[in-house]
């Protein structure tokens, strides 16, 4: 699945999702330049597009909450700013749980995909203004 559907390296949520990353592969002894695919295509690929969709879409509390609530993990994309973060750059982790402090702030539980499971990071919307989330539905 890397770099043929997902580009193994800084890769945006659209990338993901629509694909469109070139980059060069050897093959054989020529190098090469390859697009990927992304995640709609795997789908389609592995016969699965008409019982799943991979949706793109900007960072919503309320969309992570309605996902989660039907067991659905989504991967979203963080800046290197975020409270509770185990990273140092801007980077992609998948939210598996939420809560709301009494304060009324949105935290999200999250895999940092570095081995760390159960990171509370805020959630608040300002944290996440252009990375954008995907998820498969």
């Amino acid at each position: 699945m890397t770099n043929t559907y997902i580009y193994n390296g800084s890769t945006s949520s659209t990338e993901v999702v629509y694909g469109g990353v070139t980059y060069k592969e050897y093959d054989g002894s020529t190098l090469v330049t390859k697009t990927t695919k992304g995640m709609i295509q795997y789908l389609k690929d592995r016969g699965l597009s008409s019982s799943y969709t991979a949706v793109f879409s900007w960072y919503n509390f309320n969309t992570i909450k309605a996902m989660i609530n039907n067991n659905l993990p989504v991967s979203v994309g963080t800046s290197s700013s975020v409270p509770g973060r185990t990273w140092k750059e801007n980077h992609q982790v998948v939210a598996h749980a939420y809560s709301v402090g009494y304060d009324g702030v949105p935290f999200i539980s999250v895999n940092d995909t570095f081995g760390r499971n159960n990171v509370s990071i805020n959630g608040t919307s300002i944290y996440y203004p252009n990375f954008g989330m995907w998820y498969i539905n």
